[in-house]
C-alpha cells in the first residue's frame, strides 16, 4: 500500500499534481509573452458554453495566430536537395500503377 501525504494523496498523485501545476504556470507564462489581444482571445475559452462556441473560438484563435505570423522567405536549396526531396516525397510504386484502367483500351 502506498503511503499517503497529508492531503490523502499517494506520492505519485502528488507528483502528478505538481507537474500539472508546473504545466499550467508554464502555459500562463507563454501566454503572458503574447500581445494583449491574443491573451484576451485565449481567455475567452472560459466563456464558451457549448461545443459550437468552442469550435468558433478555436477557429478565431487559429485565424488570428496565422494572420500574425510573418512568413520567412524561402532559403535557396543546395545542389541535389530537390533530388533528395523527390526520393523521400515520391509515393511508393505499386504493382498495379502500370496496369491500364478498366474500360480503357490496352495496347
Amino acid at each position: 500500500m502506498q503511503p499517503r501525504t497529508q492531503q490523502g494523496r499517494s506520492p505519485y498523485e502528488e507528483t502528478i499534481r505538481e507537474l500539472k501545476d508546473d504545466l499550467y504556470s508554464a502555459r500562463r507564462t507563454v501566454i503572458k509573452l503574447m500581445p494583449d489581444e491574443f491573451q484576451q482571445m485565449v481567455d475567452e475559452l472560459y466563456s464558451c458554453k457549448s461545443r459550437q462556441e468552442l469550435h468558433t473560438w478555436e477557429r478565431k484563435l487559429v485565424a488570428y495566430a496565422v494572420g500574425q505570423a510573418n512568413p520567412t522567405p524561402p532559403t535557396p536549396m543546395r545542389r541535389g536537395a530537390i533530388a533528395r526531396f523527390a526520393m523521400v516525397a515520391s509515393p511508393p510504386r505499386t504493382p498495379w500503377a502500370s496496369r491500364s484502367r478498366p474500360g480503357s483500351k490496352s495496347t
